[in-house]
């Protein structure tokens, strides 16, 4: 079709190959396929072989399969601002199935870069929105991204609900896209229940599956991420160095900047368990995580990375406190300000329910107990306002990175 002599045809074949050079990975590839659909389009309405409106319609979908290519590389600024320029151009044009896209993508970024509040308002607005038009496929996928903002919120109740009723209706309709953020999201909220690390698994490895039968190279990634949380939780070294090595491969070979520094960190945990391991190693790929965290503006980066630097700080020089202390309060700042966003959406604070977010806190307040600091221990201890922290302070002195249970 794209090498056709059709000018309608040739510009959705050229696109459609795109689409699938993204699906697989291929972003250069990609990227190229769309600019040369945006050329035919020129071409054709030059030359009146399309109406201006097809190729304003074209033009959009061009946009929207551009948008998908910088949220998979974690460019979250640059897809945002074409996110906002498809929701605009899908109004005006009264495409519907654009318009929803735009808006999940919108939310996607929020999600990723810590404005929960923003996130939580556009999923449910589009859940309705779906739901008034109609459109199942969009209404289950909002069902399962809410889930994932529920579950990354430590709201397991909410997030299980929602990525049960997502799954149900994904596996009944057919829809693999949906069906895979719904085990991501049950895997998510199985990991920090330590009774049920065996759904945990059973999800993850039920995505895996998906991702293998749609080929989406990015989406694997995702799933090796989790199971690398998993194997750390359970112990098993040896799959979490696997896990964490796939993921880092990958991630860097496609250039998802957002999951390479994730994998990064999986990876730094990896290198160094129980205090023995390779400090220097672990350090330097935090600390390349971090940094990668920092500059794409990855909430859950930057708090997992900074508290797991802390812990190497000290490791390597236990006498020089200042520099784990400064990282701590780092990872705290971003914690409490996605407490906020729980807040300000008029959602339940529970993110310090999530105990590898709670031995943060913990981990900094007995850092300030052991320099015999403590008024300034007590008043970061009452600023969290979280009652179990008191207890858990006083049984844990620096995250650990063993498991999920004190890696943070």
């Amino acid at each position: 079709i794209a090498r056709g002599q059709d000018p309608s045809g040739r510009w959705r074949g050229i696109l459609s190959l795109g689409a699938l050079h993204e699906m697989q990975g291929e972003y250069r590839e990609a990227m190229l396929r769309f600019d040369e659909a945006d050329g035919s389009l020129d071409d054709a309405s030059t030359g009146g072989r399309i109406s201006a409106e097809e190729a304003a319609v074209g033009r959009l979908y061009v946009k929207a399969n551009r948008t998908n290519i910088y949220l998979n590389g974690g460019d979250f600024t640059e897809a945002q601002r074409l996110a906002e320029a498809c929701l605009g151009e899908a109004e005006a044009l009264g495409i519907p199935d654009q318009h929803l896209e735009a808006r999940f993508n919108l939310a996607w970024c929020a999600l990723h870069t810590g404005r929960w509040a923003e996130a939580a308002h556009a999923l449910r607005s589009t859940l309705q929105l779906a739901r008034f038009l109609s459109d199942e496929a969009h209404e289950t996928l909002a069902r399962a991204w809410l889930a994932l903002l529920y579950a990354a919120a430590g709201d397991r109740e909410r997030a299980a609900a929602e990525g049960r009723s997502a799954l149900d209706a994904a596996l009944d309709r057919g829809e693999r896209r949906s069906e895979l953020y719904a085990h991501l999201a049950l895997a998510d909220v199985f990991t920090t229940d330590p009774m049920r690390d065996s759904e945990a698994r059973y999800h993850a490895n039920q995505a895996l599956a998906v991702t293998a039968a749609l080929r989406e190279t990015r989406a694997e990634i995702e799933c090796r991420l989790r199971l690398a949380r998993l194997a750390a939780r359970a112990g098993d070294q040896s799959e979490l160095e696997d896990a964490a090595a796939r993921a880092l491969q990958l991630a860097r070979r496609l250039g998802t900047r957002h999951l390479e520094s994730l994998a990064l960190y999986w990876s730094s945990v990896a290198l160094w368990r129980d205090g023995e391991g390779d400090l220097s190693g672990a350090q330097r790929m935090a600390a390349e995580g971090l940094v990668l965290a920092r500059e794409i503006g990855l909430r859950e980066g930057v708090w997992r990375g900074a508290s797991l630097l802390a812990t190497l700080a000290l490791a390597s020089s236990p006498d020089d406190q200042a520099q784990a202390e400064a990282l701590l309060l780092e990872a705290i700042d971003t914690l409490s300000g996605l407490r906020s966003q729980l807040i300000e959406a008029g959602e339940p604070d529970t993110l310090l329910e999530q105990e590898e977010c709670a031995a943060v806190y913990a981990a900094a307040i007995g850092l300030l107990r052991r320099a015999g600091r403590a008024a300034d221990a007590d008043a970061l201890l009452e600023r969290a306002s979280w009652p179990p922290l008191r207890s858990l302070s006083e049984t844990r002195e620096t995250p650990r990175t063993d498991s999920t249970r004190g890696d943070a």
